[in-house]
Protein backbone atom coordinates (compact mmCIF):
# COMPACT_ATOMS: atom_id res chain seq x y z
CA UNK A 1 0.00 0.00 0.00
CA UNK A 2 1.38 3.39 -0.99
CA UNK A 3 1.75 6.27 1.46
CA UNK A 4 -1.14 8.05 -0.24
CA UNK A 5 -3.39 4.99 -0.01
CA UNK A 6 -2.45 4.54 3.62
CA UNK A 7 -3.31 8.18 4.36
CA UNK A 8 -6.73 7.87 2.70
CA UNK A 9 -7.52 4.67 4.59
CA UNK A 10 -6.54 6.31 7.86
CA UNK A 11 -8.57 9.41 7.03
CA UNK A 12 -11.75 7.37 6.55
CA UNK A 13 -11.63 6.39 10.22
CA UNK A 14 -11.22 10.00 11.34
CA UNK A 15 -13.50 11.93 8.97
CA UNK A 16 -17.10 10.95 8.27
CA UNK A 17 -18.85 12.33 5.17
CA UNK A 18 -22.62 12.66 4.81
CA UNK A 19 -23.92 13.27 1.28
CA UNK A 20 -26.65 15.68 0.23
CA UNK A 21 -28.90 12.85 -0.99
CA UNK A 22 -29.30 10.18 1.74
CA UNK A 23 -30.04 7.49 -0.85
CA UNK A 24 -26.48 7.92 -2.10
CA UNK A 25 -25.26 7.14 1.42
CA UNK A 26 -27.30 4.01 2.06
CA UNK A 27 -25.94 0.62 1.04
CA UNK A 28 -29.02 -0.53 -0.86
CA UNK A 29 -28.62 -4.07 0.47
CA UNK A 30 -29.66 -3.68 4.12
CA UNK A 31 -33.25 -4.60 4.90
CA UNK A 32 -33.49 -2.75 8.20
CA UNK A 33 -32.24 0.39 9.88
CA UNK A 34 -30.15 -1.74 12.25
CA UNK A 35 -28.49 -3.61 9.38
CA UNK A 36 -27.82 -0.36 7.52
CA UNK A 37 -25.87 1.14 10.42
CA UNK A 38 -24.12 -2.17 11.09
CA UNK A 39 -23.07 -2.64 7.45
CA UNK A 40 -20.02 -0.35 7.49
CA UNK A 41 -18.88 -1.62 10.87
CA UNK A 42 -19.01 -5.23 9.69
CA UNK A 43 -16.92 -4.28 6.64
CA UNK A 44 -14.33 -2.85 9.03
CA UNK A 45 -14.21 -6.12 10.95
CA UNK A 46 -15.66 -5.10 14.30
CA UNK A 47 -16.86 -7.99 16.49
CA UNK A 48 -20.61 -8.56 16.82
CA UNK A 49 -20.94 -7.27 20.39
CA UNK A 50 -19.10 -4.06 19.54
CA UNK A 51 -21.21 -3.56 16.42
CA UNK A 52 -24.43 -3.87 18.41
CA UNK A 53 -23.30 -1.30 20.97
CA UNK A 54 -22.17 1.18 18.33
CA UNK A 55 -25.30 0.71 16.20
CA UNK A 56 -27.76 1.26 19.05
CA UNK A 57 -25.80 4.27 20.29
CA UNK A 58 -25.71 5.87 16.83
CA UNK A 59 -29.41 5.22 16.19
CA UNK A 60 -30.26 6.82 19.54
CA UNK A 61 -28.17 9.91 18.77
CA UNK A 62 -30.12 10.63 15.59
CA UNK A 63 -33.52 10.03 17.20
CA UNK A 64 -34.35 6.77 15.43
CA UNK A 65 -34.64 4.46 18.44
CA UNK A 66 -37.57 2.15 17.80
CA UNK A 67 -36.92 2.19 14.04
CA UNK A 68 -34.32 -0.61 14.17
CA UNK A 69 -36.48 -3.10 12.24
CA UNK A 70 -37.90 -0.62 9.73
CA UNK A 71 -36.80 -0.76 6.10
CA UNK A 72 -34.51 2.18 5.23
CA UNK A 73 -36.64 2.79 2.16
CA UNK A 74 -39.86 3.11 4.17
CA UNK A 75 -38.47 6.17 5.95
CA UNK A 76 -39.19 9.79 5.12
CA UNK A 77 -36.47 11.95 3.59
CA UNK A 78 -35.58 13.48 6.93
CA UNK A 79 -35.48 10.08 8.61
CA UNK A 80 -33.27 8.71 5.83
CA UNK A 81 -30.87 11.62 6.27
CA UNK A 82 -30.72 10.97 9.99
CA UNK A 83 -30.05 7.30 9.22
CA UNK A 84 -27.24 8.34 6.88
CA UNK A 85 -25.75 10.40 9.70
CA UNK A 86 -26.04 7.40 12.03
CA UNK A 87 -24.06 5.19 9.63
CA UNK A 88 -21.23 7.70 9.80
CA UNK A 89 -21.43 8.29 13.55
CA UNK A 90 -21.06 4.55 14.13
CA UNK A 91 -17.38 4.69 13.16
CA UNK A 92 -16.82 7.43 15.78
CA UNK A 93 -15.24 10.03 13.47
CA UNK A 94 -13.29 12.95 14.88
CA UNK A 95 -14.75 15.23 12.19
CA UNK A 96 -18.22 15.07 10.64
CA UNK A 97 -18.56 16.66 7.18
CA UNK A 98 -22.05 17.29 5.80
CA UNK A 99 -22.70 18.32 2.21
CA UNK A 100 -25.89 20.43 2.13
CA UNK A 101 -27.59 17.98 4.51
CA UNK A 102 -31.05 19.61 4.41
CA UNK A 103 -31.17 20.76 0.78
CA UNK A 104 -33.64 18.09 -0.35
CA UNK A 105 -35.85 17.98 2.73
CA UNK A 106 -39.27 19.39 3.58
CA UNK A 107 -39.55 21.78 6.57
CA UNK A 108 -40.23 18.98 9.06
CA UNK A 109 -37.35 16.84 7.83
CA UNK A 110 -35.07 19.87 7.77
CA UNK A 111 -35.93 20.72 11.37
CA UNK A 112 -35.31 17.12 12.51
CA UNK A 113 -31.89 16.94 10.87
CA UNK A 114 -30.80 20.36 12.12
CA UNK A 115 -31.82 19.41 15.66
CA UNK A 116 -29.60 16.32 15.42
CA UNK A 117 -26.67 18.42 14.18
CA UNK A 118 -27.17 20.92 17.02
CA UNK A 119 -27.14 18.09 19.56
CA UNK A 120 -23.98 16.57 18.07
CA UNK A 121 -22.32 19.99 18.30
CA UNK A 122 -23.00 19.98 22.06
CA UNK A 123 -21.06 16.72 22.28
CA UNK A 124 -17.92 18.56 21.10
CA UNK A 125 -17.81 16.79 17.75
CA UNK A 126 -16.12 18.91 15.08
CA UNK A 127 -18.70 19.51 12.34
CA UNK A 128 -18.10 21.02 8.90
CA UNK A 129 -21.16 21.91 6.80
CA UNK A 130 -21.09 22.88 3.13
CA UNK A 131 -24.23 24.94 2.55
CA UNK A 132 -25.59 27.59 0.17
CA UNK A 133 -28.60 28.62 2.26
CA UNK A 134 -27.13 29.92 5.47
CA UNK A 135 -30.20 31.27 7.28
CA UNK A 136 -30.84 27.97 9.08
CA UNK A 137 -27.22 27.77 10.24
CA UNK A 138 -27.09 31.25 11.73
CA UNK A 139 -28.44 30.07 15.07
CA UNK A 140 -25.71 27.58 15.92
CA UNK A 141 -22.56 27.58 13.76
CA UNK A 142 -19.44 29.17 15.26
CA UNK A 143 -17.48 30.07 12.15
CA UNK A 144 -18.14 30.59 8.45
CA UNK A 145 -15.80 30.38 5.48
CA UNK A 146 -17.16 31.89 2.26
CA UNK A 147 -15.79 30.28 -0.90
CA UNK A 148 -16.15 32.02 -4.25
CA UNK A 149 -14.40 31.64 -7.59
CA UNK A 150 -12.09 28.99 -6.24
CA UNK A 151 -10.87 30.95 -3.22
CA UNK A 152 -11.75 32.18 0.24
CA UNK A 153 -13.65 35.47 0.05
CA UNK A 154 -14.37 35.88 3.75
CA UNK A 155 -13.83 34.01 6.98
CA UNK A 156 -14.61 34.74 10.59
CA UNK A 157 -17.24 34.34 13.26
CA UNK A 158 -20.78 33.73 12.06
CA UNK A 159 -21.87 37.23 13.02
CA UNK A 160 -18.87 38.92 11.43
CA UNK A 161 -19.47 37.21 8.10
CA UNK A 162 -23.26 37.29 7.89
CA UNK A 163 -23.46 41.01 8.64
CA UNK A 164 -21.36 41.79 5.54
CA UNK A 165 -24.59 42.20 3.56
CA UNK A 166 -23.19 43.98 0.50
CA UNK A 167 -20.20 41.69 0.13
CA UNK A 168 -22.39 38.59 0.29
CA UNK A 169 -24.93 40.01 -2.18
CA UNK A 170 -22.14 40.77 -4.66
CA UNK A 171 -21.31 37.07 -4.85
CA UNK A 172 -24.92 35.87 -4.88
CA UNK A 173 -25.42 34.96 -1.23
CA UNK A 174 -28.28 36.30 0.88
CA UNK A 175 -27.72 37.20 4.51
CA UNK A 176 -30.42 36.07 6.96
CA UNK A 177 -33.71 37.93 6.46
CA UNK A 178 -33.48 39.86 9.73
CA UNK A 179 -29.92 40.93 8.88
CA UNK A 180 -31.01 42.28 5.50
CA UNK A 181 -34.03 44.00 7.07
CA UNK A 182 -31.84 45.82 9.58
CA UNK A 183 -29.43 46.78 6.80
CA UNK A 184 -32.30 48.29 4.77
CA UNK A 185 -33.73 50.11 7.80
CA UNK A 186 -30.35 51.68 8.52
CA UNK A 187 -29.42 52.59 4.96
CA UNK A 188 -32.75 53.49 3.40
CA UNK A 189 -35.02 54.57 6.24
CA UNK A 190 -32.71 56.46 8.55
CA UNK A 191 -32.62 54.06 11.47
CA UNK A 192 -29.43 53.74 13.45
CA UNK A 193 -29.18 50.23 14.81
CA UNK A 194 -25.69 49.80 16.19
CA UNK A 195 -25.94 46.04 16.15
CA UNK A 196 -27.10 43.80 13.34
CA UNK A 197 -29.03 40.61 14.19
CA UNK A 198 -28.39 37.31 12.44
CA UNK A 199 -31.39 35.41 13.81
CA UNK A 200 -34.90 36.14 15.05
CA UNK A 201 -34.14 36.14 18.77
CA UNK A 202 -31.39 38.73 18.29
CA UNK A 203 -33.69 40.82 16.08
CA UNK A 204 -36.44 40.94 18.71
CA UNK A 205 -34.01 42.21 21.35
CA UNK A 206 -32.55 44.85 19.04
CA UNK A 207 -35.90 46.13 17.78
CA UNK A 208 -37.41 46.24 21.27
CA UNK A 209 -34.52 48.45 22.35
CA UNK A 210 -36.02 51.22 20.21
CA UNK A 211 -38.87 51.44 22.67
CA UNK A 212 -41.48 51.04 19.93
CA UNK A 213 -42.25 47.41 20.72
CA UNK A 214 -43.57 46.10 24.00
Amino acid sequence: MSTEEHSVAELTTKVGLVFQNPEDQLSGVATSVYEEVAFGLSMLGFPHEVIREKVLDSIKKVGLSGFENRSPFSLSGGEQQRLAIATVLAIKPEVLVLDEPVAQLDPIGKSEVLNVIKQLKKEKLTIVIAEHEIEELATFVDRIIVLYNGGITATGSTKDVLTKVEMLKNIGIDSPSVTELTYVLNNEYGFSFKDSPINLSEAIKIYKALGNLK
